[in-house]
């Protein structure tokens, strides 16, 4: 997946729910795909460009609710996100 982002994106960011406690609690509660990327923003150490950036969340079972919000990052389209 790195690799990948690397060789077709310009930013990269990846969150692991099982790992970082702090982002699974940061995520949690996001209203809408529109809260959930002022939160992904949020605890990204690059700034986001839309249409150029690539978001990987792993392991999603940590944060089941994402699967609700999916249709809608989707339909936003600023982002590519990998699940």
């Amino acid at each position: 997946m790195r690799e990948f982002s690397k060789a077709n994106y310009t930013v990269y960011h990846e969150t692991n729910l099982l790992l970082d406690v702090d982002a699974r609690e940061t995520f949690t509660g996001a209203r809408n795909a529109g809260d959930f990327i002022l939160r992904v923003t949020m605890l990204s150490e690059r700034t986001l460009v839309e249409g150029y950036t690539l978001i990987f969340v792993d392991e999603v079972q940590e944060y089941p609710e994402i699967v609700t919000l999916v249709k809608g990052l989707v339909e936003d389209g600023r982002f590519s996100f990998v699940l």
